[in-house]
């Protein structure tokens, strides 16, 4: 039997491990290490006086300064290899959480990682991999059963020695991801699933990284679920509170399933909207706002259909309640508009979306 379990940060509850304490590795190879999590892994590594290699698709100035980088992609066999030359251990963090098919999502998060396992068995390395909740559940979402496949398909490369951890929501400053709760929040409102007492779990990215950074200086194996110490973690009203801007704001709840069915109370320097998105603009050609909407749909078009302004967003293209919130986000950030709930909610075809940001672009 090995020794004890390292001082996880966190709460990791592991299904199976069996342990034994190494020298800490003089470099570290580290995929993914420009991205949100990523960049959490590498400053964990570099606190515990640890040297970092990290893969990069292009310069990175900030990342430099911590980390001998090698240029190069997940899809390139010599970088990979320059990668992991002389480092025991490999954190791989990279991957997709966004992609237009499930075949793209598994070349990326299950066929890549596949390699990686091989080339890390090959050369006696230990790979540690980033995984994600939604792996317990494949049936999910093509994502989630990319990560499955990334998974079984390291335990299933012979000779390979490896961990992984399970992630839930992770947060913190510079996250993308949840960015677009946070500013509906910020708007007083809060859109959420349709699902009764539903509860979510969370990490904020340092502990993750702390985590990730423990695991990498012990030959742990296994595969863990990590969270913070929040017992049975958050509900959607936690959030909420969490997210309140000040004591005035108020935050609505309802429910939706689908494109987003949202009322109540909103703040009220933006008040009731009287616009009607189902009234069809003119056709003129070419309407760049259109052509923009197409652009922002286009990784959500996996049938590759034709986009006209009669598409229905949530039927005809692959793009889930949460996903067109995003896109809404972002469409108010690009055109400096603020969508009133009740507009959101009459929203079905891509001419509605279109109507509605030239109504309120003309409203300013």
């Amino acid at each position: 039997m090995g020794a004890a379990a390292p001082d996880l940060p966190a709460r990791i509850r592991p299904a199976s491990m069996t342990l034994t304490t190494t020298p800490t590795a003089p470099t570290v190879a580290v995929t993914g290490a420009t991205g949100f999590v990523g960049r959490g892994i590498v400053a964990a590594l570099r606190r515990r006086g640890i040297r970092v290699r990290a893969l990069a698709r292009s310069a990175d100035t900030a990342l430099e300064a911590d980390a001998e980088v090698i240029r190069g992609t997940l899809e390139d066999p010599p970088s990979l290899a320059r990668l992991t030359e002389g480092c025991p251990v490999l954190v791989h963090c990279a991957g997709a959480v966004r992609a237009s098919t499930a075949d793209a999502f598994h070349r990326i998060n299950a066929d890549a990682t596949a390699a990686l396992g091989r080339l890390c068995a090959e050369n006696g390395v230990r790979l540690v991999l980033v995984s994600s909740l939604a792996a317990r559940e494949p049936g999910l979402s093509p994502y989630a059963a990319s990560k499955r496949a990334a998974e079984e398909a390291l335990a299933s490369t012979p000779g390979l020695d490896w961990c992984a951890v399970r992630p839930p929501l992770v947060y913190g400053p510079g996250d993308r991801a949840t960015l677009p709760v946070f500013k509906m929040m910020r708007h007083g409102w809060l859109a959420v699933p349709a699902v009764p007492g539903a509860r979510f779990s969370a990490i904020y990215r340092d502990d993750l990284g702390e985590a990730m950074a423990a695991l990498a200086e012990n030959d742990v194996r296994g595969i863990f679920d990590v969270s913070d110490a929040t017992p049975d973690g958050y509900t959607w009203n936690d959030m909420a509170a969490g997210g309140r801007v000040s004591r005035s704001a108020r935050v609505s709840h309802r429910p939706f399933v689908g494109m987003p069915t949202i009322t109540g109370s909103k703040h009220s320097d933006h008040g009731t909207s009287t616009m009607n998105p189902m009234a069809t603009r003119p056709e003129t050609q070419p309407d760049p706002v259109f052509a923009r909407m197409c652009e922002l749909l286009a990784p959500f078009n996996a049938r590759g259909i034709n986009i006209t302004r009669q598409t229905h967003i949530t039927t005809d293209l692959e793009i889930d309640s949460v996903a067109v919130l995003d896109l809404i986000m972002e469409i108010e950030d690009e055109y400096g508009i603020s969508f009133p709930m009740n507009l959101i909610s009459e929203i079905r075809t891509v001419g509605n979306l279109v109507d509605a940001i030239h109504q309120l672009s003309g409203a300013k």
